[in-house]
């Protein structure tokens, strides 16, 4: 079974909801989550729809560093 990115960022930052990511109240959870992912742990694929989520845009990345570092930056 493949690990899900969304699900283990939000468990790791104490979310109850996926919802509750986009919480200013997680913010500071969430990028902690964020920085403590080895990036080449999950495909490219839900690196970019994890940064569509949290930050609303549709971006592509050349590869799961980046798209973490973009993440990073933006949170």
């Amino acid at each position: 079974m493949e690990r899900q990115l969304l699900e283990d960022i939000a468990r790791q930052a104490g979310c109850l909801y996926l919802s509750d990511l986009r919480l200013k109240a997680h913010r500071t959870a969430v990028r902690q989550a964020v920085e403590q992912c080895e990036p080449a742990q999950y495909p490219l694929r839900q690196w970019a729809d994890l940064a569509a989520y949290l930050l609303g845009e549709e971006r592509s990345f050349a590869d799961c560093d980046q798209a973490k570092e973009h993440l990073l930056a933006a949170l």
